[in-house]
């Protein structure tokens, strides 16, 4: 039953929707005002016979179903909040899980571990609560990725209405930080709060100390070796293997260096005018880069930058927004003294996100994609089955290259249903839908038909990739309304959810096929017919083809695309390294080879099922529950394979000391250290993978005992 709280705010919300005052419910329905106050309020319990009272003096349809609802019991599956939009369904699978425990206890419990149909009964349960989790669940997000560069924070802040004037009059600029890219030190999430604020997740000290050491190292290196001394380090574009390179992003250095008070200053400070790095000065000082590290952690003082929240109050005499855009320059670039370099930030704001009121939506800004897609943060939001992912992309490059192999990357390691939960973006800038031609070299007359055009080369493009999305949105945002796109994003997520409760629904009415028939001999005698075609196919597939992908490719081909900066950064993190992470690309090249071999398995599967439920209707819920279950034992296998790739970083890899001093000592003997790295790693993955002890089996083995006990578990609701 709904807590007297829940019931108070429920009832002031459809007394709101009547557009009635407290005081004319009160006389419709013979009651006290006083009475209605406290229950509103929450104060106090509300009886049946009040609520019949209530429901009458409000007499709408949403008062009615209210109350019909608010004093239902539920048991086993988690109360969904009063007014939630799937509340039937949830309650229609609450109804179906007491039918099958009802049926569970009057079977008994002596055949409960052998019999096919106790385990269909549980394998039921199971699934209805798994799925009506996600129904129940209110809370999504919508993620933002594209290059960096491209302008999806400021899409971002457009379409939240988070722009604002420092000065009256003044110009308007974006409340999230925006620059011309490497701007946001990290992910950025909008959701709503109780008010403006900020809640920031930080590195830890050691991550910190960490960058501090690599960025202390380019330091003295640069020192050594005649460096500008100018603070400036080279662009990615001047030369792929200059031994200057941080190890450490521009965003983070930026961070170190305003924590430090080591900032260039913007006009010369030296003799003769020039700029003088007081950073530079330190190392040309220092005898090591230890000694380095150690003075600038000291300055930065870690131990006072343990605040973890900033709340907006109105007697900071500003406004809100005001406030919120200069605290998030500050915190984004380690101007606060109170905060250390975020991991996350979270940016809190009291009105409804996207304007929608039922759902809890969190926008989020990714860190702007370089040189790889393979990111663990990406594919997160990728795998979360109730994110939307928005991919943006330039109007005349659309869809970018790093958006279709966004789109690949995912499809390569077996996300289910990308296309449904994924939209282009395409970010126009004045004049470029109008400058669109036709096939005939004629331009287009109006915006909408050179969206049109544009719209269809995208769909063409991503065809000839075989990859797909749910929707082509675009975007000016300095010369449209965001209220289209906004409506867009919004229907995504429904459609999302949509998908979720028809998955629900086909659990519900499955299950009661199973429960209420059970003893049919009809269906009892197709149900074993299904059963005997499908254990057909189990004992026929039971032996996996040999792998035609190695696993540690998905490593090698992101160290043979990495900065060599970066694949330092990592060698010297023993692959712990958020732009070249061991542990993740091991774990996506294991994931990949079991998509590889299971996928094609699973379809053949599928199409076995598709027949017997043809033949034999009354064991169509048989058959629909053992396709569930492949398909679920799929997804679930493919998540913990990456698990287990990670272990053979961690174990194998991240223990030999030698091989990663082998590949640090590459760095600074001149051009072509990636490509040495590269040799060393596939001598080491030469000398570990072959024979009986080699990983190759190792990881043939898991895959193999993974792919036998998901077999043996469809094979125990088949009798």
């Amino acid at each position: 039953m709904a807590l007297p709280s829940e019931v108070g705010r429920y009832l002031i919300r459809l007394r709101r929707e009547a557009n009635v005052t407290q005081k004319e419910v009160a006389e419709r329905a013979s009651m006290y005002p006083a009475v209605l106050s406290k229950i509103e309020s929450g104060e106090r319990s509300i009886t049946e016979e009040e609520m019949q009272r209530l429901v009458a003096a409000l007499d709408t349809k949403s008062a009615h179903r209210f109350g019909k609802t608010w004093s239902q019991r539920w048991s086993h599956l988690e109360r969904p909040p009063i007014g939630h939009p799937d509340g039937d369904l949830l309650r229609e699978g609450e109804l179906c899980l007491a039918k099958i425990v009802q049926l569970r206890e009057k079977l008994g419990p002596e055949s409960e571990g052998t019999d096919p149909f106790q385990a269909r009964l549980r394998l039921s349960e199971e699934e209805i609560k798994q799925a009506a989790f996600l129904v129940r669940n209110l809370e999504h997000t919508v993620a933002f990725m594209g290059d960096i560069g491209v302008g999806k924070t400021t899409a971002l802040c457009e379409i939240l209405g988070l722009k604002v004037s420092r000065t009256p009059g003044g110009r308007v600029v974006e409340v999230l930080e925006v620059g011309n890219g490497r701007t946001t030190v990290c992910e950025v999430q909008v959701v709503q709060g109780p008010e403006y604020g900020l809640v920031v997740e930080s590195l830890t000290d050691e991550e910190v100390e960490q960058d501090v050491f690599e960025f202390s190292d380019f330091l003295i290196r640069n020192s050594k070796q005649g460096g500008r001394g100018d603070g400036e380090t080279p662009s990615p574009e001047a030369s792929t293997d200059d031994p200057a390179f941080l190890g450490i992003t521009k965003e983070r250095e930026r961070c170190i260096r305003n924590m430090s008070r080591l900032t260039v200053p913007s006009t010369g400070t030296g003799a003769g005018g020039e700029r003088v790095d007081p950073a530079m000065q330190l190392a040309q000082a220092a005898p090591d880069a230890n000694t380095l590290a150690g003075e600038i952690v000291s300055r930065m003082n870690l131990k006072g930058r343990r605040r973890r929240e900033l709340w907006y109050r109105p007697e900071m005499g500003r406004e809100p927004l005001v406030w919120l855009e200069e605290i998030f320059r500050q915190v984004n670039n380690g101007r606060h003294p109170e905060f250390s370099i975020p991991r996350v930030i979270e940016v809190m704001i009291p009105e409804d996100v996207l304007g929608e009121e039922t759902l809890k939506l969190r926008l989020v800004d990714t860190k702007g994609i370089d040189a790889t897609v393979e990111r663990a943060d990406l594919e997160n939001h990728l795998s979360d089955p109730g994110a939307v992912v928005v991919l943006c992309t330039g109007f005349n490059d659309a869809p970018a290259v790093s958006v279709q192999a966004v789109l690949e990357r995912g499809q390569r390691v077996g996300i289910d249903g990308l296309d449904a939960k994924t939209a282009v973006l395409v970010l126009a800038h004045p004049g470029q839908a109008l400058g669109v031609k036709h096939d005939d070299g004629t331009e287009v007359d109006t915006v909408e038909e050179g969206y049109a055009l544009k719209a269809d080369q995208v769909w063409m493009q991503l065809g000839v990739r075989n990859v797909g999305c749910a929707a082509v949105e675009f975007f000016n945002c300095r010369e449209e309304s965001p209220e289209r796109v906004k409506e867009a994003l919004v229907q995504l997520v429904w459609n999302v959810r949509e998908q979720h409760c028809r998955d629900l629904g086909n659990m519900i009415r499955d299950a009661s096929a199973m429960v209420d028939n059970y003893q049919e001999e009809r269906v009892v005698e197709e149900q074993k017919e299904a059963s005997r075609r499908l254990r057909i196919w189990l004992d026929n597939n039971r032996q996996l083809p040999e792998f035609t992908s190695e696993f540690q490719g998905s490593l090698l081909s992101a160290i043979h695309r990495a900065h060599p900066s970066s694949v330092r950064a990592s060698v010297r993190r023993e692959g712990l390294w958020d732009n070249l992470d061991y542990g993740y690309q091991v774990g996506s090249g294991v994931r990949s080879v079991v998509d590889e071999i299971m996928t094609p398995r699973i379809a053949g599967f599928r199409e076995v099922a598709k027949n017997a439920a043809d033949d034999l209707s009354n064991a169509a819920d048989l058959v629909n529950q053992a396709v569930r279950m492949m398909e679920a034992g799929r997804t679930g296998f493919l998540a913990t394979s990456q698990d287990f790739g990670r272990t053979i970083h961690t174990y194998d890899m991240r223990s030999d000391k030698e091989f990663w001093a082998s590949c640090d000592d590459e760095w600074g003997r001149g051009p072509g250290y990636r490509d040495r790295v590269l040799d060393i790693h596939h001598s080491w993955f030469g000398a570990r993978t072959h024979g009986s002890e080699g990983l190759n089996n190792r990881v043939r083995e898991y895959v193999g005992g993974g792919w036998d006990a998901l077999l043996d578990q469809v094979g125990s609701i088949l009798g």
